[in-house]
């Protein structure tokens, strides 16, 4: 089984989490042996978050539940509740007042993912007249938005703290570990040994600083953030873009009521494990790899315009011995090309002048208390993320996908006659009408432009409290976009 491209959990979160006792997860750690026998009437409590959310704030369980949005877009997850208190039990002893925690729980169908779980520090509570149409909450029924973000205790706490002769990767071990929450990454190697220091700032702020300085080598940038698994991610963003062969990930179903509705259901092989994609087959039509809805985002010209397409770096080196007239130190910072790939699949603006738009960067002066590529690292790291973010691919999958996890890389195997529609702006109604077009051989062979893998930017999950459904939105990233009739099919 190959995970190439996986992020390695190498330290795990030990922060205590709300305990949920309405919570039980017996069905979930048996699943895997559930699909294969048929299985007695669920309780009330292991039904708790397989059909809708289950939420609770402080001591009260969200009912009427309009809509719940996490969003893993952000430095640190975030969450969007809207829901109606139809009794008024809500606006009383239970609004939260001093316990400011919002604790969700969705269940998934195989134990070898995580549920989502996560405790949430509300920063945002507002109320408004119901506005879900065509349902009767009574007279006495207040609709709440409710806003709030991950909670990691003294991640924002002021600290004053030096990390002595690491690299940027053991450094941010360290304040994973002072947080109590894991640590994952990819394979890193990093080059920038030296003394980390947090000058009276908050360990959210430090990790960001961290990552922007952290330096492996001339192919190699970095990112770092915080996952809905309660993970400091620090990713060699390089590492992931790099071709090589795709991963194997655990069935999943699009949400777990399927474990109780489908007793009879069987892995796909004796080792419960598959390709990890994602299509527009019709052969993926009801799995949670099935794209729903697809769009191509494009803020090339404004990053352009905005940050250029090379930056020259200038910043005077005290540490060098020689003349202070030689100590000014400039160069050009340009995009890092994916190792690997043929010539003709590196992205260059057109017409050729376009590469010529740049900017120039005063950095600071070097005094040799940093390492060597301190001022190099933070702007090959912000020209790479940038680049990533000119041209995206934005998708909706049916049911909550835990099979695609930000930070990663997933093949994408996009047919022809999508691929041909979704180069034109178009809705989404004209988008299923495409999916359920003539879906004949010709008609489903990959298209050589938009299949391949991306890197996995952004993730948000939705539930939809008038249809009951769960849908997984990614926003996704690749740096090299070719015309289709330049190459062959990428081998995913």
């Amino acid at each position: 089984m190959a995970f190439n491209h996986i992020l390695k959990k190498t330290l795990d979160a030990t922060l205590k989490l709300v305990e949920l006792s309405d919570v039980d997860d017996s069905n979930e750690k048996e699943s895997v042996s559930l699909l294969k026998k048929p299985q007695t009437k669920p309780t009330t409590a292991q039904k708790a978050g397989r059909d809708e959310p289950f939420i609770k704030i402080n001591g009260y369980s969200v009912l009427n539940i309009d809509s719940l949005v996490i969003d893993e877009t952000d430095f640190v997850p975030k969450v969007h509740l809207v829901f109606v208190d139809a009794a008024g039990e809500f606006n009383g002893t239970a609004f939260p007042k001093t316990n400011m925690i919002m604790s969700v729980y969705v269940k998934t169908s195989n134990s070898k993912f995580l549920p989502l779980r996560q405790d949430f520090l509300i920063t945002s509570i507002r109320s408004m007249a119901p506005s879900r149409g065509g349902t009767d909450m009574g007279s006495t029924g207040v609709e709440y938005a409710v806003k709030g973000e991950l909670f990691v205790p003294r991640l924002y706490n002021n600290v004053s703290k030096s990390y002595p002769n690491l690299t940027s990767r053991d450094a941010l071990f360290k304040v994973a570990e002072e947080l109590k929450i894991g640590f994952a990454e990819n394979t890193v190697a990093p080059t920038d040994t030296m003394t980390w220091i947090n000058f009276n700032t908050s360990p959210a702020n430090f990790i960001k600083d961290v990552a922007s300085h952290a330096y492996q080598d001339v192919d190699s940038f970095f990112t770092a953030f915080i996952s809905k698994e309660y993970c400091l991610c620090y990713v060699n963003v390089n590492e992931q873009m790099i071709p090589g062969e795709s991963d194997q990930t655990f069935v999943n179903y699009t949400n777990a009521a399927a474990v109780d509705l489908n007793s009879q259901a069987k892995f796909d092989d004796e080792s419960g494990t598959v390709l990890n994609f994602l299509s527009t087959l019709s052969s993926s039509k009801g799995k949670p790899n099935y794209i729903m809805e697809m769009t191509l985002i494009s803020d090339q010209g404004q990053i352009l315009k905005s940050n250029g397409y090379k930056k020259k770096v200038y910043y005077y080196d005290q540490s060098l011995t020689s003349e202070p007239s030689e100590k000014f130190i400039d160069y050009f910072v340009a995009p890092t090309n994916t190792v690997g790939l043929p010539e003709d699949q590196i992205l260059l603006p057109e017409p050729e002048g376009l590469s010529d738009i740049g900017l120039k960067k005063w950095m600071n002066i070097e005094y040799g208390n940093t390492h060597s590529k301190w001022n190099h690292a933070r702007v090959t790291n912000d020209v790479n993320l940038k680049e990533l973010e000119k041209i995206q691919m934005k998708i909706t999958l049916d049911g909550i996908n835990f099979q695609i996890i930000r930070g990663s890389v997933i093949p994408l195997v996009i047919s022809q006659r999508v691929a041909q529609q979704v180069r034109k702006e178009f809705s989404k109604e004209n988008y299923e009408e495409v999916l359920d077009q003539n879906e004949s051989p010709e008609n489903e062979t990959p298209d050589k432009q938009l299949s391949g893998k991306y890197w996995v930017k952004a993730a948000k999950y939705h539930f939809d409290g008038s249809t009951k459904k769960f849908q997984t939105e990614l926003f996704l990233a690749r740096r090299e976009w070719v015309p289709s009739k330049k190459i062959e099919t990428p081998n995913v």
